[in-house]
């Protein structure tokens, strides 16, 4: 069966799993409505319902306040002890040579071993961030896919 052009006589649902399964609409509970919810996703149990009522008044009255950052993120280098030569807040326009990165497993397991669950006071990061509001970032972002 070909997948071409599918616009004359396509499935009302679309292709792929959205023609297996569509959108039936759920009967929500008469109980609370739950602001931005789907209707053919989600519990829409009355027990749920009054949950999300219990949360949602919280959330009202106790407006969310940022987690504060408890970690610091520390350079990383590589295994020669080189610093990686960029900063993951401000890449370069093109990805660096063998971007991104790879470390020794054993460095890895060492410095992290898997039967200490501790936290450790540092995170090491070396891929970049991107701010994706943001036009520059969003181009980089995409040559370093």
């Amino acid at each position: 069966r070909s997948h071409g052009n599918r616009r004359s006589g396509a499935h009302p649902y679309g292709i792929g799993l959205n023609a297996q399964y569509p959108r039936v609409p759920l009967t929500p509970s008469s109980l609370y409505e739950i602001p931005g919810a789907m209707s053919h996703v989600g519990d829409k149990s009355d027990q749920y319902a009054l949950l999300r009522k219990e949360i949602d008044t919280k959330m009202e009255k106790e407006p969310h306040q940022p987690v504060e950052q408890k970690l610091s993120f520390a350079p990383i280098t590589l295994d020669n002890g080189v610093p990686i030569p960029y900063d993951i807040y401000n890449c370069p326009d093109e990805p660096p040579t063998d971007y991104p990165y790879a470390w020794n497993l054993l460095s890895i397991l060492k410095a992290w071993p898997p039967d200490d669950p501790t936290p450790r006071p540092e995170i090491y990061q070396g891929l970049c961030v991107f701010d994706y509001t943001n036009e520059q970032d969003l181009a980089k972002a995409y040559k370093y896919r």
